[in-house]
This record gives C-alpha cells, sequence and structure tokens, in this order.
C-alpha cells in the first residue's frame, strides 16, 4: 500500500537580499541546488516521485516547487535530524503506519539538513487530509492539524 505526501519546497531567496532578479544567477544556483538536493533526498527508492511540481524546469527557477511522492516502503535511514523528526511528529493527533512514520521523520530529517545548510529555503510536508509539518525556519517547526490549530516546535537544540 503506498501513501501520498506533498513536499513544498522554496529555495534559498538570497538573490532578493541582494538585488539580483529571480532569472538572474544566484536564483538559478539556488533553483539548481534545491533540485539537486531533492533528487539526493528522493533517490531512496521509497520516495518515487509522482510529480516533480517544476522542481526540475530549465526555462524558469520558482520560488516554491510542490513535489508530490509516494511512500511504497520504509527508507534507508540517514539518522539525520531525527530527534527533531521525532518530536514534531509526537504532536501528530492522527496515527501513522510505522512504515509512513519512518518515512516522514527521514524526509523532515533530511529536508531539516539541507535547509540549515541553506541549500534550499522552508519547507513543508503535507498529507492528503491537509495536515502540514512546515519548518518556516531552523529552529521552528510548526504542525497544523486544522484550520486554527497550529502546534510550535522548538527544534533548535537537535542538531545531527
Amino acid at each position: 500500500m503506498t501513501s501520498q505526501v506533498t513536499l513544498t519546497v522554496y529555495r534559498n531567496l538570497d538573490n532578493r537580499l541582494k538585488g539580483e532578479p529571480d532569472n538572474g544567477q544566484l536564483a538559478w544556483t539556488a533553483h539548481r541546488d534545491r533540485l539537486d538536493v531533492l533528487r539526493d533526498i528522493l533517490s531512496d527508492d521509497a520516495f518515487p516521485v509522482s510529480a516533480w511540481g517544476g522542481a526540475n524546469d530549465t526555462a524558469t527557477t520558482h520560488e516554491v516547487v510542490d513535489v508530490v511522492i509516494d511512500i511504497v516502503k520504509d527508507p534507508t535511514s540517514h539518522g539525520v535530524a531525527l530527534a527533531a523528526a521525532t518530536l514534531v511528529l509526537k504532536i501528530l493527533t492522527k496515527p501513522l503506519e510505522d512504515r509512513i512514520e519512518r518515512a516522514v521523520q527521514e524526509l523532515f530529517g533530511r529536508l531539516l539538513m539541507a535547509f540549515r545548510k541553506q541549500m534550499i529555503g522552508n519547507f513543508a510536508i503535507t498529507f492528503p487530509d491537509g495536515v502540514a509539518i512546515t519548518c518556516p525556519s531552523v529552529t521552528t517547526a510548526e504542525v497544523r492539524v486544522g484550520p486554527n490549530q497550529v502546534h510550535a516546535v522548538d527544534i533548535e537544540r537537535f542538531h545531527n
């Protein structure tokens, strides 16, 4: 049985801080870096990609992309940022299959490490029912379990 999640991933937006346009060299570098990170993260055959959502676009940079993946089996664990991911998942009010929970932990950890290295911008993992785990900064995660139910989680202390 497969389960689908959407990874919403921003590119690094430093080009804007430096006054460069979104079609300039820094934006293209960030766009390609994000694609490299996503390809690396999703190279595990546990995560076949259903839709790249513009991540692999060669005509324009995208500020944000939505990559749809299927979770078909347990991923190979790299153990990155596992403690932070585990803490975040404890906030979810719905039970997850073990395979899905381990996969989301692994995806969150890998994305968080890339975010901390400034290879991507902030990100979210969204389930089909709308529940989402977002990472708006390298120190905070948010779990949205309903329209007005958002739980902030301090993840700053977790550096694997």
